[in-house]
């Protein structure tokens, strides 16, 4: 099971360049259902004494269970399943460097980055961060579209 994937590129079509990092499962855990289905297929007499063991075993997933953390997943529209009814998606803020938002008077379907070179700046990133966007919108009338020629200063 996958807890999270790291995408290097920006095409998530490609996932061969992505780092998995995924969750390491305990052997009792494991070895625990397997026993679970020999016991399936075994005669009356075994059934007794499995029964105890069955219940230590039980006893042992339920604390294993418990100890296990929520897993996180990243969604990856077209690719990852559909939402269920009542979930949402949450912003896992610890996965950003910088996270600002800005609101656009209409929704635009993206926006391009020009590159901006501070004076006395170097390529590396270093904060406070400037840059400068290019957006169009989709407005409900065609006059009201706009191409916005945005700078964002002191992120």
């Amino acid at each position: 099971e996958i807890d999270e994937i790291e995408v290097h590129d920006s095409d998530t079509s490609d996932l061969s360049d992505c780092v998995e990092i995924g969750e390491i499962v305990e052997a009792d855990s494991v070895s625990g259902e397997e026993d679970e289905s020999e016991s399936d297929c075994s005669s009356d007499d075994d059934d007794e004494v499995k029964s105890h063991d069955d219940e230590a075993l039980d006893d042992t997933n339920s604390s294993t269970v418990a100890s296990k953390e929520i897993t996180k997943k990243i969604y990856i529209p077209g690719q990852s399943r559909p939402l269920k009814e009542g979930e949402e998606l949450v912003c896992d803020k610890t996965a950003y460097v910088m996270l600002s938002s800005f609101y656009t008077d209409y929704p635009c379907l993206s926006f391009d980055p020009l590159p901006v070179k501070a004076p006395g700046s170097d390529t590396k990133c270093s904060f406070p961060m400037d840059v400068m966007l290019v957006s169009g919108t989709q407005a409900s009338h065609p006059m009201r579209n706009r191409i916005h020629v945005m700078m964002l200063g002191n992120l």
